[in-house]
């Protein structure tokens, strides 16, 4: 399936040469991405920065290893961070497999103080090494560095519990699998707090302006602070005692316990606080009034007859009041999807506002198991399908 070229690197370079030279590219690695979001074979624009930290996890592990092997250098020769080109032009089938690409060295000569060793590929290698063990609860590796174990707290924190990361090099069917006990494990190995995703509801107690900080309240009736823009301090401070659900990402012990929200990404009041008109309506409403451009340069408005069409369907499923209100998320590509939460199971419904295709997805948060069905808005059974769907989820 191709897809736009997203640029990891050097942008204008690596595309005239990619215009001048067109096979001076080889195959690098194919991180697969998996569960979740991604078992509908397409990767989100707000898991993509998770490739670049992956990129830059390379690059530095490649600096030290070139310093370890060139003892008498302090730093790396000039041009060394420049000759690692990556850049992204596919995403194949059987998953989210994004396919990174790298110019082949070869193409733009540099002279490593006459080493032969190509330490950008010896990175990826020891860093696929390094989460294997990880993944299996092993001892790591002793030759891997204990001092870059903390960088991977920023690799895959925007990935959702049921989700992970396949780290498979060039042509192999299958890799490591990085998901969040993996990262965890290893990154406990030297810090005693690591960084997640979070998707909670809270109670709101308060907040402080000036510190970009909201005070809320957990489940187990703890006080957590979070980091929050000002605006939403400010709505905070609004409706103290209001139920929401945070998204974003937060600090946990080693008991996986949260400690803190670094970072709120979304704040969304409950159902129930919002009286008038009904939450669902309210909701749409927002949607309708997104814009061209409401998600970054190019992302599309929703199509007004597909989102009422969605709006009308969604209306159905909930009217006996067997399937609770859904959360409603737009997407980039200007669709909609509506998702539900259940004790073991996650579930969603993305429907294509133009063409009117349905797509409903079921992951087991416990386990890869996955169910699918796929129908039309317009089809006389569509509810019909989608209330038989998930009869096996909320019983």
């Amino acid at each position: 399936m191709a897809i736009k070229r997203f640029y990891l690197f050097n942008v204008y370079d690596t595309l005239l040469l990619r215009q001048i030279m067109p096979d001076l590219f080889e195959r690098f690695a194919e991180p697969t991405f998996k569960g979740g979001r991604f078992e509908s074979h397409a990767l989100p624009v707000d898991v993509l920065p998770e490739l670049a930290t992956y990129r830059d996890l390379i690059i530095e592990l490649a600096k030290y290893l070139f310093l370890q092997n060139e003892t008498n250098r302090q730093r790396v020769p000039k041009g060394f961070v420049e000759s690692f080109h990556l850049v992204l032009r596919t995403i194949e089938d059987g998953s989210a497999i994004p396919v990174l690409e790298r110019l082949v060295p070869d193409a733009r000569p540099i002279i490593l103080m006459g080493s032969t060793i190509d330490f950008f590929t010896q990175a990826r290698d020891q860093i696929e090494e390094v989460v294997t063990a990880a993944s299996l609860g092993r001892a790591l590796p002793s030759s891997f560095p204990g001092q870059f174990i903390p960088r991977f707290n920023q690799f895959g924190k925007r990935l959702h519990d049921n989700e992970y990361i396949e780290l498979r090099g060039p042509g192999r069917p299958t890799g490591p699998r990085y998901d969040r006990q993996a990262r965890k494990f290893l990154i406990l190995q030297r810090e005693r707090e690591y960084d997640a995703s979070v998707d909670l509801l809270a109670e709101i107690r308060g907040g402080v302006i000036d510190r970009e900080q909201i005070a809320l309240r957990l489940d187990d009736e703890r006080l957590v602070d979070a980091k929050a823009p000002e605006t939403l301090v400010r709505q905070a401070l609004d409706a103290v005692e209001s139920q929401v659900r945070v998204i974003g990402w937060g600090t946990f012990d080693q008991n996986d316990r949260l400690q803190r929200i670094i970072e709120i990404e979304e704040m969304v009041f409950a159902e129930e606080e919002i009286m008038t008109p009904t939450p669902l309506e309210a909701r749409f409403a927002e949607l309708a009034r997104l814009g061209e451009g409401w998600f970054g340069l190019g992302s599309p408005s929703l199509d007004p007859g597909g989102l009422a069409n969605f709006s009308a369907f969604i209306h159905q499923v909930i009217a006996d009041g067997a399937i609770t209100p859904p959360f409603i998320y737009p997407t980039p590509d200007g669709n909609a999807q509506a998702e539900w939460s259940f004790p073991s199971w996650e579930v969603s419904a993305t429907a294509s506002l133009t063409s009117g295709a349905l797509y409903i997805h079921a992951t087991h948060l416990a386990s890869d198991d996955s169910q699918e069905v796929e129908t039309q808005l317009n089809t006389p059974d569509a509810v019909d399908i989608f209330l038989r769907f998930m009869e096996k989820f909320t019983h």
